[in-house]
């Protein structure tokens, strides 16, 4: 019953480049008007250097700064439980977080990122939770060659590696994380290394990692791998640290992004492999951006609580310039080897408002959990985001 459709992921940010105008000195009257000078573009290795960000920014220097950040994401949840059939309340904190980022050097740069997520939530504590969610750092030698090290995303496929901050959906989708605690992962992310970059024109990117992955009592198990491509058909996408997610939305951007990507990852007797697609395609009363992404996993032996099992998502928002709101919907499904007992839907739909664009928005959604065997369940959501 395996099922494989490839599918995609991808993603975006606007990045604008300002070309300063050449001011010009007229001519002297008796003289003939000498020919403009002729322009020259910026080297190429201007490129591969990443500008201080917007915000709350420390410049140290002629090109070293410090960006200073965070993230805030709280939730009104009613979540049916499937034994009672009642709801199960929550007013809790989904995330939040600080982060720090920085130029030290001519392309060396870190990121360090704490997290404190659910907050509140039943069972409730206020007082746990507090991780290192990213520390990493990446010594940018070429556009089209990067070294990074650190506790860092583990590209899975373009779902795995999307930004909370820029999802216009409610949340990431459930499946994609699904390797994390088998392979002693957190968040999605791993320590490790690995060398990323950007070729043919900047619309083929890859990724190689080495990652711990699951170790023995002796570490003696040979590393984790991961390989990831993406090549974007039309507008390429902003060239950001390979540690930091990708953008999930675009709305206001003009570009055309239309994505196409494959990841494959290993250690031992594990496999995943995924195949996505994810476009942003502006029109005039707005822009329509979604994905769809296909994924395999086979825990083997190595993580036997990853039994083989397929899943599948398509998912699509369409966001209007004028309202500042965009209507959204999520369908997935996960499939077993060998038995269907534990296969399961899952359904959403929701709005969200920007009302400062990703700074502040507010989010309304609506979601239906449909195992094959037992009861569906509802679920009803309401959330505010603040982030800088």
């Amino acid at each position: 019953m395996r099922r494989s459709l490839v599918t995609w992921s991808a993603v975006f940010a606007v990045v604008a480049l300002a070309v300063p105008a050449a001011a010009q000195t007229p001519a002297p009257a008796p003289t003939p008007a000498a020919a403009a000078p002729a322009v020259t573009a910026a080297p190429k290795l201007a490129d591969t250097e990443l500008a201080a960000p917007k915000g709350m920014t420390l410049k140290v220097g002629d090109s070293a700064w410090l960006k200073f950040g965070g993230m805030f994401q709280a939730w009104a949840d009613w979540n049916q439980d499937p034994a009672t059939e009642g709801y199960i309340q929550n007013l809790f904190v989904r995330r939040t977080r600080f982060n720090i980022a920085g130029k030290v050097a001519d392309g060396v740069y870190f990121y360090w990122q704490t997290e404190n997520a659910n907050l509140g939530k039943a069972p409730k504590s206020l007082t746990t939770g507090f991780q290192t969610l990213d520390a990493a750092i990446e010594w940018r030698i070429d556009k089209a060659f990067n070294i990074q090290a650190g506790l860092i995303y583990v590209p899975d496929s373009r779902e795995a590696i999307k930004s909370s901050v820029t999802q216009y959906l409610l949340d990431t989708s459930a499946y994609a994380t699904l390797a994390t605690a088998g392979l002693q992962g957190s968040s999605n992310r791993d320590t490790g290394a690995g060398v990323r970059g950007f070729v043919l024109d900047d619309h083929l990117e890859y990724r190689v990692l080495a990652l711990q992955g699951v170790r023995d009592a002796g570490s003696q198990y040979a590393y984790r791998y991961v390989t990831r491509l993406s090549y974007n058909v039309f507008d390429t996408e902003m060239y950001t640290p390979g540690f930091t997610a990708v953008a999930a939305g675009y709305g206001g951007t003009t570009k055309k992004i239309l994505a196409i990507g494959a990841t494959y990852d290993f250690q031992r007797d594990f496999q995943l492999y995924t195949g996505d697609i994810f476009w942003s395609l502006p029109f005039k009363t707005g822009r329509l951006e979604g994905q769809v992404w296909y994924q395999f996993i086979d825990g083997g032996l190595l993580a036997p609580t990853l039994p083989m099992q397929n899943t599948a998502t398509i998912e699509a928002g369409w966001y209007f310039n004028n309202l500042k709101t965009e209507p959204f919907a999520r369908y997935e499904r996960r499939q077993y080897y060998g038995s269907d007992a534990k296969d399961e839907k899952r359904y959403m739909a929701g709005l969200t408002h920007y009302v400062y664009g990703n700074n502040l928005n507010l989010k309304a959604a609506y979601s239906r959990l449909a195992p094959n065997v037992g009861i569906s369940t509802n679920e009803f959501t309401l959330a505010i985001q603040m982030s800088y």
